[in-house]
């Protein structure tokens, strides 16, 4: 048991002498913002809306369209957006 002691012991002094890799040294650069996709959203307001079944299924088959196009705003709410923008 005291051999196992004493090897912890010098690898404690091993490590506390041990210097850093100096890629740990560097500091770390801070990282720009993201940026946000949905910036001209912020100043959107949220509704909630109750739809009918066959219309939900319809904004389902669209934005499974635009995901498999690769479309922009696949999203359900985003296509309810470009719908409401357009006929507004």
């Amino acid at each position: 048991m005291k051999t196992r002691k004493t090897r912890l012991s010098e690898l404690a002094k091993q490590m506390g002498t041990r210097e850093e890799h100096p890629v740990a040294q560097q500091e770390a650069k801070p990282t720009p913002p993201a940026p946000n996709p949905r910036e001209d959203k912020n100043d959107s307001i949220k509704i909630s809306v109750m739809l009918p079944p066959d219309v939900y299924k319809l904004l389902l088959e669209e934005s499974t369209r635009r995901k498999i196009a690769r479309e922009r705003d696949a999203s359900i709410s985003g296509i309810i957006r470009d719908t409401l923008v357009r006929h507004l």
